[in-house]
């Protein structure tokens, strides 16, 4: 498969009349990798409810969808994993995660 990207990549090349400088190079190996998923289980207070990301999803597409199971309350929830808080510019992959890991949700007060 990746000697069909190969091929592939090299025919659009040399059809391409541009110059070298403005020729876009395909990298093969990229091409054919695949974004690799993970099931993170969410516990609150009512239960666990499971979820699955891809490792470079940042948390804040988490956090949004799961808002839309807490009623729009997201404001008022803060995320943890292993004890430290997690921030939406994180990813699972930044934090380590595997399949079936735990993310603990708790409502702010005050």
């Amino acid at each position: 498969m990746v000697r069909k990207l190969e091929e592939s990549a090299k025919r659009e090349l040399q059809k391409s009349e541009k110059s070298d400088a403005d020729v876009a190079v395909y990298d093969a190996s990229k091409l054919a990798t695949t974004r690799q998923k993970v099931i993170i289980t969410v516990q609150d207070k009512k239960g666990r409810k499971q979820f699955r990301l891809y490792m470079d999803d940042k948390f804040e597409k988490l956090f949004k969808i799961y808002d839309e199971h807490a009623n729009g309350q997201r404001e008022h929830l803060v995320f943890f994993f292993d004890g430290e808080k997690i921030s939406p510019g994180q990813t699972p992959e930044d934090l380590g995660l595997t399949d079936d890991d735990m993310i603990e949700v708790y409502s702010k007060t005050g």
